[in-house]
Protein backbone atom coordinates (compact mmCIF):
# COMPACT_ATOMS: atom_id res chain seq x y z
CA UNK A 1 0.00 0.00 0.00
CA UNK A 2 1.54 2.82 -1.03
CA UNK A 3 -0.58 6.22 -1.62
CA UNK A 4 -4.38 6.38 -2.24
CA UNK A 5 -6.04 5.83 -5.35
CA UNK A 6 -6.22 8.68 -7.64
CA UNK A 7 -9.96 8.46 -7.79
CA UNK A 8 -10.58 8.72 -3.80
CA UNK A 9 -8.82 11.66 -3.85
CA UNK A 10 -10.30 13.11 -6.64
CA UNK A 11 -13.64 12.57 -4.74
CA UNK A 12 -12.65 14.25 -1.84
CA UNK A 13 -10.99 17.04 -4.03
CA UNK A 14 -14.73 17.52 -5.40
CA UNK A 15 -16.46 17.15 -2.02
CA UNK A 16 -14.47 20.03 -0.90
CA UNK A 17 -15.30 21.94 -4.20
CA UNK A 18 -18.98 21.38 -3.41
CA UNK A 19 -19.00 22.28 -0.24
CA UNK A 20 -19.31 18.77 1.35
CA UNK A 21 -16.54 19.40 3.88
CA UNK A 22 -17.73 17.07 6.26
CA UNK A 23 -18.05 14.48 4.09
CA UNK A 24 -14.75 15.25 2.74
CA UNK A 25 -13.24 15.06 6.04
CA UNK A 26 -14.61 11.27 6.58
CA UNK A 27 -13.23 10.52 3.38
CA UNK A 28 -10.22 11.69 4.67
CA UNK A 29 -10.04 10.26 7.76
CA UNK A 30 -11.40 6.85 6.38
CA UNK A 31 -8.14 6.45 4.00
CA UNK A 32 -5.86 7.35 7.52
CA UNK A 33 -7.85 4.34 9.22
CA UNK A 34 -7.37 2.44 6.02
CA UNK A 35 -3.43 2.94 6.89
CA UNK A 36 -2.40 5.89 4.68
CA UNK A 37 -0.10 8.33 6.51
CA UNK A 38 -1.10 11.87 6.09
CA UNK A 39 1.70 12.06 4.17
CA UNK A 40 0.73 9.34 1.96
CA UNK A 41 -2.25 11.24 1.11
CA UNK A 42 -0.68 14.85 0.43
CA UNK A 43 1.95 13.26 -1.42
CA UNK A 44 -1.22 12.13 -3.98
CA UNK A 45 -2.80 15.62 -3.43
CA UNK A 46 0.45 17.13 -5.11
CA UNK A 47 0.24 15.07 -8.27
CA UNK A 48 -3.14 15.28 -8.64
CA UNK A 49 -2.94 18.97 -8.50
CA UNK A 50 0.11 18.89 -10.86
CA UNK A 51 -1.39 16.93 -13.51
CA UNK A 52 -4.44 18.88 -13.78
CA UNK A 53 -4.70 20.86 -16.76
CA UNK A 54 -8.07 22.20 -16.47
CA UNK A 55 -6.64 24.40 -13.17
CA UNK A 56 -4.97 27.95 -13.82
CA UNK A 57 -1.59 27.97 -13.00
CA UNK A 58 -1.60 30.63 -10.39
CA UNK A 59 -4.43 28.34 -8.53
CA UNK A 60 -2.55 25.52 -8.69
CA UNK A 61 0.96 26.89 -7.20
CA UNK A 62 -1.47 28.30 -4.52
CA UNK A 63 -2.43 24.64 -3.95
CA UNK A 64 0.81 23.18 -4.34
CA UNK A 65 2.23 25.94 -1.65
CA UNK A 66 -0.24 24.80 0.68
CA UNK A 67 -0.08 20.95 0.55
CA UNK A 68 3.45 21.71 0.75
CA UNK A 69 3.68 23.68 3.61
CA UNK A 70 1.58 20.48 5.63
CA UNK A 71 3.85 17.80 4.12
CA UNK A 72 7.03 19.63 5.63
Amino acid sequence: MDVPKPELVINIFNLCETGNLKKAIKDINALLADGYNAFDILQIMSRIIGDNVQLEDDIKFELLKEVSYFKT
